[in-house]
């Protein structure tokens, strides 16, 4: 499949929040066609959870949401130096991203990733979160990619909030909400792992296929392996 022009991911992704949408969905759907459209290999979101901690949102792969748990969990790598300055992260080269980032980036070093730039969610000049873009060549992104990621970054952080009206209370709920969603999805592709006898990374790419066939959203489908999985149990 030949990947969307970013006019069009971005102007689907519009049109979606026009309409009653699953936020967790679009987001999804979004890293996914952005990072293809971008000609890039990976992408992953964290946003900051109500207790003001770093969470992963979403991810383009069961791989990269690994690393930005990681990353989240060992509080160093791009995504968590980029929230805090508020302000873009870059760095390429396998030496120059292990010696940034002792921990984290060598394990996105052990994933084939030479480059990661990372770019701030920014609402009223505060960092609510930051998307990282993954590349396996070291090449740089040149202007235009960088100026179209920074898009899908302020792009995702309109889903998020919805409304330049927000308070902080609706702020703190909106990303609660999207946070619940990514909840779901995780514990259901556990579930499709151990009952299909496949690896996380697969069960990712089953959850988005099964919800691209039915034309629904991707919390939907994995509320639904879920209620599959707990009858198959309970009859077992």
């Amino acid at each position: 499949m030949n990947p969307k022009p970013t006019s069009q991911v971005l102007a689907e992704a519009t049109a979606a929040m026009v309409d009653v949408h699953d936020v967790t969905d679009l987001l999804a759907r979004l890293l996914r066609d952005g990072s293809s459209s971008l000609g890039v290999d990976a992408m992953g979101l964290i946003v900051q959870a109500p207790d003001a901690s770093l969470e992963l949102l979403v991810s383009t792969s069961h791989g990269v949401a690994e690393l930005e748990a990681l990353q989240v969990g060992r509080d160093e790598g791009p995504c968590v130096e980029c929230y805090r300055s508020a302000a873009p992260v870059v760095a390429r080269g396998a030496s120059v991203i292990q010696l940034r980032w002792p921990v984290a980036g060598e394990a996105i070093v052990r994933a084939g990733f030479a480059a990661v730039h990372a770019f701030p969610l920014l609402w009223q000049g505060r960092a609510l979160g930051a998307l990282n873009v993954f590349t396996r060549s070291d090449a740089p992104l040149d202007d235009s990619q960088c100026e179209m990621a920074q898009a899908f970054t302020d792009m995702s952080t309109i889903v998020i909030l919805q409304s330049q009206s927000i308070d902080q209370r609706h702020i703190t709920e909106s990303l609660r909400e999207a946070l619940l969603g990514r909840v779901v999805i995780e514990q259901a592709k556990g579930a499709l792992a151990y009952l299909q006898g496949v690896d996380m990374g697969t069960a990712y790419e089953l959850l988005m296929s099964e919800a691209e066939q039915r034309g629904t959203s991707v919390t939907q489908v994995a509320d639904d392996v879920l209620r599959r999985a707990r009858r198959q149990w309970t009859v077992s």
